[in-house]
């Protein structure tokens, strides 16, 4: 028998909804007897929570979150109301709704793929090794290049720092679908990764459940005497344990596909966003899958940020700068390349002329502490395109348009070509001139 336990008080139902939707929590919705309602609506205004059963020896934690006359878009059971909620445990539930860990409101937190690491470690240190239930299909995924950031604000909650992240990736890698939660156990974030062909369904195996017009999504029903679907208590083990459930878990004779996942039906490719569970008494009594056309990939929104840092160092490929946040900077780094300090952040060194062809640049030599500005946009690889610069009395009241100053500095040419001086009068201030190899005058030389 259906029931479900909240503030100590135990109600049975005669039939349920169980929905596995994207972004959140599986869904579900109980009839209940009319005289029920009115105590339940007052206590689903403080969203309690309790546990629920599909079956013998299967409870769920169970969020309370409002009562209705019917399921959205169904009709009702004669003297029924109905409840609905979510099935998640608290500890996930909080989690999910809460900032990011011991980071004020106004920090910026910094996450760097490493130069060596998977896709899938980065992805697990982004949302919490804790958090995070792996079946390893996001190490078949191709976003976030190595060296690339994530930027998350210091206020952003875990739920939507993970929308963000899974639109990163996404947008480099469709197969990337989405997230979901598994409430078994103690409750996990799942990625959900469609990285086979899209499942072929039998078209005599399923009813269109409602009526059909383009744009819409379409919705299939395969009922239990025709699936020949499994015990109820073995469905939820499968559905509430596992990241991808097999399309065989459901049912022994019928494929359901684990949403979402790409499906082909009726001739065409669909992508199977929604799977619900219609449940009477204690049995499985159908399955019906919500389908959409798949949706095209969309840039996600960039958070970017320039920020002051100073040099810590080349990185040890010599490719790039070590830097770190200056001493009042409000950004950290929460996870980058462990061939670095702890905290530092790896960046492109910019400099004013590209280095190419054998023909040389600007070089300037970074020194530890040297102050540098960094430019970091979620989902790039960042880079440090100069320094903050004040204003020189000596250079401007001189008239100089460009002064290069430093301990020691070397006009070289490449490929043994010359060096120019073009002026009616070079000055140089020094009290040694040492010339290494001959020296050749057109012209007039006046030493006086």
């Amino acid at each position: 028998m259906l029931s479900f336990t909240v503030a100590g008080k135990r109600v049975k139902s005669e039939a349920a909804r169980v929905s596995l939707c994207l972004g959140d929590a599986p869904r579900v919705s109980l009839a209940v007897p009319e005289g029920s309602a009115v105590e339940l609506q007052k206590l689903a205004a403080s969203f309690p929570r309790g546990t629920m059963s599909l079956g013998d020896g299967i409870d769920q934690p169970f969020e309370l979150a409002g009562v209705s006359d019917a399921p959205l878009g169904e009709a009702g059971i004669p003297n029924q109301s109905w409840v609905h909620g979510r099935l998640a445990p608290v500890d996930l539930l909080n989690w999910l709704d809460a900032p990011a860990p011991d980071a004020s409101a106004d920090e910026t937190l910094v996450l760097q793929r490493g130069m060596d690491d998977s896709i899938a470690r980065f992805l697990q240190a982004a949302i919490g090794y804790d958090w995070l239930l792996s079946d390893d299909s996001e190490a078949v995924l191709n976003g976030i290049a190595p060296g690339a950031c994530l930027l998350r604000p210091g206020w952003m909650t875990n739920r939507t720092f993970i929308d963000l992240l899974v639109r990163q990736v996404a947008w480099r890698d469709s197969r990337l679908r989405g997230w979901r939660l598994v409430p078994a156990y103690r409750g996990s974030v799942a990625l959900v990764v469609d990285k086979e062909q899209p499942l072929a369904l039998n078209d005599s195996d399923w009813n269109v459940d409602a009526g059909f017009a383009m744009g819409t999504p379409l919705h299939l029903r395969a009922d239990g005497e025709a699936a020949t679907l499994n015990a109820l208590e073995n469905v939820a083990a499968a559905l509430f344990s596992e990241v991808m459930p097999k399309a065989k878990l459901l049912s022994s004779s019928v494929e359901i596909p684990a949403t979402p996942r790409l499906v082909t039906v009726f001739g065409r490719t669909w992508l199977a966003a929604e799977t619900t569970l219609q449940i009477m008494r204690d049995r499985l009594a159908a399955v019906r899958l919500t389908l959409i056309d798949p949706p095209p990939p969309r840039p996600p929104d960039c958070e970017s940020r320039t920020m002051l840092a100073t040099v810590s160092g080349w990185t040890s490929d010599n490719a790039a700068l070590a830097l770190m946040p200056a001493g009042d900077a409000r950004w950290r780094v929460l996870t980058g390349d462990p061939k670095l300090p702890q905290g530092a952040l790896r960046a492109s060194f910019l400099t004013p002329a590209l280095f190419a062809q054998g023909r040389g640049g600007i070089y300037l030599r970074p020194l530890a502490n040297d102050p540098r500005a960094v430019q970091i946009t979620s989902g790039e690889v960042p880079f440090s395109p100069g320094v903050p610069m004040t204003r020189d009395n000596d250079a401007e009241d001189a008239g100089t348009d460009i002064a290069l100053s430093g301990n020691s500095i070397a006009l070289s040419a490449a490929n043994a070509t010359k060096v120019t001086l073009t002026n009616e009068r070079a000055k140089v201030d020094s009290h040694e001139i040492d010339i290494t190899g001959s020296v050749a005058v057109n012209g007039k030389l006046d030493v006086s």
